[in-house]
This record gives C-alpha cells, sequence and structure tokens, in this order.
C-alpha cells in the first residue's frame, strides 16, 4: 500500500495550493475573452455590407473628417519642437455621435448604427468598442430583443441600444447640441430599462430603420443642407406622430462639407431654400382601424386650422407605412373617404415599397392614398390658382439622382440642382417662395 505524501495534504479542510486561485482567475479571463471573441464573430458573419450600385456611391463622396483632425490641431509640432497634443480625438467625436444619433430615434440595433456612423470610414471591431465602452460607463442601455413575429419565426438576436439618462446629461453639460428643443425631445431611459414587447420593437425599430435610412439617403445629395429627426415628437397639442423628419434644400448651391449632414433646428426657412417635412405612421397591423381613421382625421383637421404651418413652416406629408399590400389598400380606401382631397403617402417596407431602391428608403416607392399614382418622396405640394392642394411636384426622382450619378462619375456634375432639373427635365424649379 502507498503511503500518501506528507507534503501534499488530503484532508477536505486542508487549504488549497497558492497557484488554484490564479489559475482559477486566469480561466475567468480567457473565458471572457472567448465570449467577446465569439460575439464579435457572430456579429461580424451576419454583418450585410450592402448594395453594390450604393456602396459605389459612398465611395463617391470625399473621406469624412472630424473637427479634431481639421485646422490646426493636425500639426504634430510647433516651430520649438514640441509636440502638440490634440485636446480632442475621433473616438471622442464619434461616441458623442453615438448618444445624439440613439437620443433621436430612440433605439436601434448595432447593425443600424454601424451602417450610419461607422461603415464609412471604420470597421465592425470599432463599432463594437465604441459600443461596450459606452455601455460599460451607463451611457447607453443595451438589450439582445427575444420574440417573434406571428409565424413563429425568431427574431434574429441583433444587440439594441438606447440614450441613457446619464448620457442625455452628458450632452447637455458638454454642450454639443444648441438646439434646447431637440435636446428636450430626446428619448432617454434608464440604464438596466425594460425592453419592449416583441411586437412594440419591431415597430420601434423599423421607425428607426425609416429614418436612418433616408437620412442617408439625404447625405448623399449635395444640395441637402440640413436634416432634423425625431421620434414621438411633442410638438403638436393633441398629436404625437411616429416621427417627424424635415430636410432643407438649397438649389443654388451645394453643402461646403459634403461628407456631413448637419443637424438643423426648427428655424424658418431662409429666403431661396426649401424646406420639407415628413410625418411617418408605422402600421404594424395590430392597431384597430378604428385609430388609424383618428389619426386621418388628426392631419386633416391639423392642416386646415394651420397647425403644421405655425410649428414647421409649411406642410407636412404623412408617411403611413404599412406592412402588406391587402391592409394598405383597405387603409387607402378608408382614408379616401375621410379625408378626398388629402395628400398622404402609402408605402410597405418590402422590396416593393419603401425597400424597392438600393439607395434606401428615399427613393422607394410611395403611392398617393387618394389617387393611387406613385409619388417620390422628395416631392412638393402642387396648388392652383386658389391654393388649395390639388396633387405633387417632384422636386427630385431616382432617375435624375442616378443621371447625377453619371455626371460625378465623367467629372461634369451640375452644381445647382437648379441646373440638373433643367438640364434632364427642362422645367425650372421655384426655389424663391
Amino acid at each position: 500500500m502507498t503511503k500518501p505524501d506528507a507534503n501534499q495534504p488530503t484532508t477536505p479542510d486542508s487549504p488549497p495550493s497558492p497557484d488554484a486561485g490564479g489559475n482559477r482567475q486566469t480561466r475567468q479571463r480567457q473565458r471572457r475573452r472567448t465570449q467577446r471573441a465569439s460575439a464579435f464573430s457572430k456579429w461580424r458573419a451576419r454583418q450585410v455590407t450592402g448594395h453594390p450600385e450604393a456602396i459605389a456611391a459612398l465611395h463617391l463622396l470625399p473621406p469624412r473628417t472630424y473637427a479634431s483632425e481639421q485646422g490646426a490641431t493636425t500639426v504634430a509640432y510647433d516651430g520649438l519642437g514640441f509636440f502638440v497634443p490634440p485636446a480632442s480625438t475621433v473616438r471622442q467625436e464619434r461616441l458623442i455621435e453615438v448618444l445624439h444619433l440613439l437620443g433621436r430615434v430612440a433605439l436601434a440595433t448595432s447593425d443600424m448604427l454601424f451602417t450610419a456612423l461607422y461603415a464609412r470610414r471604420f470597421d465592425l471591431r470599432t463599432t463594437y468598442r465604441d459600443l461596450s465602452l459606452l455601455r460599460t460607463q451607463r451611457l447607453v442601455w443595451s438589450a439582445p430583443p427575444d420574440g417573434g413575429n406571428f409565424h413563429g419565426t425568431p427574431l434574429r438576436r441583433h444587440q439594441i441600444y438606447g440614450l441613457t439618462h446619464e448620457g442625455k446629461q452628458l450632452l447637455i453639460n458638454l454642450g454639443v447640441i444648441t438646439d434646447s428643443e431637440s435636446l428636450e425631445q430626446m428619448h432617454a431611459c434608464a440604464w438596466r430599462t425594460t425592453v419592449p414587447r416583441p411586437n412594440q420593437l419591431m415597430h420601434d425599430l423599423q421607425i428607426a430603420w425609416w429614418c436612418l435610412s433616408v437620412r442617408e439617403g439625404l447625405r448623399l445629395l449635395p444640395w441637402c443642407v440640413g436634416v432634423r429627426c425625431q421620434v414621438e415628437p411633442r410638438i403638436f397639442p393633441g398629436q404625437r406622430p411616429d416621427a417627424i423628419l424635415s430636410a432643407r434644400f438649397d438649389v443654388s448651391q451645394p453643402r461646403m462639407d459634403l461628407p456631413l449632414l448637419p443637424w438643423m433646428a426648427r428655424t424658418p426657412c431662409p429666403r431661396g431654400m426649401l424646406d420639407l417635412h415628413w410625418a411617418l405612421e408605422v402600421d404594424n397591423s395590430t392597431e384597430a382601424i378604428a385609430i388609424l381613421q383618428q389619426k386621418f382625421e388628426a392631419y386633416r383637421d391639423r392642416h386646415a386650422n394651420g397647425t403644421y404651418q405655425e410649428h414647421l413652416g409649411g406642410e407636412l406629408i404623412p408617411i403611413f407605412l404599412i406592412q402588406n399590400a391587402t391592409r394598405s389598400a383597405t387603409l387607402s380606401a378608408s382614408f379616401k373617404q375621410i379625408w378626398p382631397g388629402g395628400w398622404a403617402l402609402v408605402s410597405t417596407p418590402g422590396l416593393k415599397g419603401a425597400n424597392a431602391s438600393p439607395f434606401g428608403a428615399l427613393w422607394g416607392h410611395y403611392r398617393s392614398m387618394a389617387q393611387q399614382q406613385i409619388v417620390p418622396l422628395l416631392s412638393t405640394l402642387q396648388r392652383d390658382a386658389t391654393q388649395r392642394v390639388i396633387g405633387f411636384r417632384p422636386l427630385m426622382t431616382e432617375a435624375l439622382w442616378r443621371r447625377y450619378l453619371d455626371h460625378v462619375r465623367a467629372h461634369t456634375p451640375p452644381y445647382r440642382l437648379a441646373d440638373l432639373l433643367a438640364r434632364e427635365q427642362d422645367t425650372p424649379v421655384a426655389s424663391d417662395e
């Protein structure tokens, strides 16, 4: 029989060896690194790069530069040879942009944030690290949404993010948003917030998708000089649309910083420019028809009493995003009974609707709910001699956008939107209203 080693106690109450704690910590660190690498690998595996035509259009713009890379901050040394450290970094500006965007759209998936803010210059790993840092500092909340659609297909586990109260307070303290109304309207939740139910979550994510897709399409238009977007704004008495998106166009010259589309405040439209306003309403087929009819009546009555002219300085075009063509036809028939001369647009999120174009929801297929004719989203309201709205007047179509890209590739772009419209359509555009 073998004797036990005196130097190696065998009783259960004996203390562990000195290396046991270190080995356990090492295993825990390795497990955490493996989990992080696995999460990033799954994200990278499912990431879709986009349509080739859209990617080619993105590459026609000059690369994005941040404020910390411009001006004197790019000088590495002074005349005496001392290194001049930058006061801010590109990463700090990126993090502020993420907080700002989440406050506008309420919530977004990690893929949406990557496409909207990072894809033009940075990779997925940079996005992953930034979002992890913001969550660690409790400036954003995150959750993996679980649920399914009506057919039982499970929802893909995209990590979603939203602005926390601490993140909104940071934006206030830094003073990066000078528009007090936009700052007040921003959505913020507690760090340990409750994820909405699956139906409500898909509804909110579809709102965020449409807003971000239209905003990116507007960024590619050099004549769009500003955009304003807010989910569930509280600016109209007794009415709260799912989202309000406004865009300002300068038909005389392109904006100075092409890669960046600035946020704008709710200010009167200057002379020589043009503002377009859209109100998004997403129907996920769970609302009663009577509730949607009340929304039709609300838009009709507030157009009649001048509410939108008073608060926006222009008319508001409602956009109803319906999930299928059958329900869309039903709601359009109801709309024509309630508001026969109305000017709302309707579409679906599918490939035959708002997602029909490779260049995003800005160039999708939208139909007039009253006349059932295809109307470009970039359209103004056409009036008769008595100032009564009689239809839509397209400002720019996808066909014109594609011909503009051809001019850019040939290095002969028309620098005025009015010139492009006159050259291609032989019709002038009224811009001095």
